[in-house]
């Protein structure tokens, strides 16, 4: 079985596929991993993907109505502007249901909940888009709670600069499809994903 990670960049927060510890000096990017039952949709401002219904997506025109659609209705008031929602204490509240970070073990849900926003600009600007899963994660990052293959499946390979987590989750990017190349360690919210890997994520997994 080939080595799945060969090296840590420390210093970069990255970590190195089996094949790209010489890439990375270079420049070239790493492999993702394949979203089961995406399909290619025509680019939308704000899309959701739902991690727990095998990629089901949708787009919308405003920030809002795409939250609205990942909540299934529950948060319908959102900001307009993205990177106003990461001000609003109480908009966080209601989509982080554990709010307190990596501390609490996975609690049943019925509904989808959000566990990260993607972000095309740094500073939360920009399109994004919204992945919901079944259940919160775990308290550990030892394990994967959720994973997305290619990003280019909703439109947005290459295009990461930013991110918010919710739901106790935390989120690895990667340079390739099918969580291969480069990758950032588990993190949560950041502003910016880092001159490495900004506008190079082309698979995600969430632990």
């Amino acid at each position: 079985m080939t080595t799945r990670i060969t090296a840590i960049a420390a210093a970069a927060g990255l970590v190195l596929g089996a094949h790209s510890s010489a890439a990375l000096a270079l420049g070239a990017r790493p492999a993702a991993a394949a979203a089961t039952g995406a399909r290619a949709q025509a680019p939308g401002r704000h899309c959701v993907v739902h991690l727990g219904e095998r990629g089901r997506t949708s787009c919308h025109r405003t920030f809002r109505q795409a939250i609205a659609a990942a909540t299934g209705g529950r948060v319908a008031d959102a900001p307009l502007d993205p990177a106003a929602a990461v001000s609003d204490q109480t908009f966080n509240h209601h989509l982080d249901s554990t709010a307190d970070g990596k501390k609490h073990a996975r609690v049943a849900v019925q509904d989808a909940i959000v566990v990260s926003i993607e972000y095309q600009h740094a500073d939360f600007g920009g399109s994004s888009r919204v992945f919901t899963g079944t259940h919160p994660c775990t308290a550990t990052t030892g394990d994967v709670d959720f994973v997305y293959s290619n990003l280019a499946a909703v439109g947005f390979d290459d295009t990461i600069s930013s991110f918010m987590t919710f739901g106790n989750c935390f989120v690895s990017h990667f340079e390739n499809p099918d969580f291969g190349g480069i990758r950032t360690v588990f993190e949560p919210t950041r502003s910016y994903i880092g001159d490495l890997m900004n506008d190079r994520s082309s698979s995600l997994q969430w632990s």
